[in-house]
């Protein structure tokens, strides 16, 4: 089996490309450069409520443990 191609050459053709931004938020990791998503909102506050969500998610209890 073929190693898998990292997030950044899957998305390398602009599609889907957000996703390289929103795994660097949600790691709480700067952007590796300048980005071509067009957000709702400023950059900073997409980048904070991807982290809150992960913090957020981190801190519920799992039933399954």
């Amino acid at each position: 089996m073929a190693a898998p191609l990292p997030l950044r050459q899957l998305t390398a053709s602009g599609d889907f490309a957000y996703f390289v931004d929103i795994a660097r938020y949600m790691g709480g990791l700067p952007l590796s450069g300048p980005t071509t998503t067009i957000w709702t909102d400023a950059p900073e506050v997409v980048r904070e409520k991807w982290h809150a969500l992960v913090v957020a998610r981190c801190a519920r209890p799992n039933p399954a443990h």
